[in-house]
């Protein structure tokens, strides 16, 4: 059986750096009206349908993100609804060429934390 599994996914050490960020990758965090708040609750794994080998091992977890109890989540709802203002907010009244200066800087500050 190891012997088709091996034809079947890739080493670890084959995949390009470039192609693929170091695994696992965390959230901790989640984001509430531009604020990233931590988050101290429980987590969901996130699996990809690829298996890598890895060390006579095979494994596709590519990380874990925040499990919002029910009052984030609604929290979070509440502002992207407010925000949003029945297509009547400033993201969507806002020209693309906004946008892009906006997506910049939130890389920009997204890289620093």
């Amino acid at each position: 059986m190891k012997q088709k599994i091996e034809k079947i996914f890739p080493k670890k050490t084959d995949v390009l750096a470039n192609v693929t960020p170091p695994l696992p990758m965390d959230q901790t965090e989640y984001l509430i009206n531009g604020e990233l708040l931590r988050w101290k609750g429980p987590f969901e794994k996130v699996h990809s349908p690829v298996f890598l080998e890895n060390n006579d091992s095979f494994d596709n977890l590519i990380g874990l993100y925040p499990l919002l109890d029910e009052a984030s989540a609604l929290k979070a709802l509440k502002a992207a609804t407010e925000a949003y203002d029945n297509g009547q907010g400033e993201w969507p009244l806002m020209t693309i060429a906004k946008r892009i200066v906006c997506f910049k800087k939130f890389i920009h500050l997204m890289k620093d934390q």
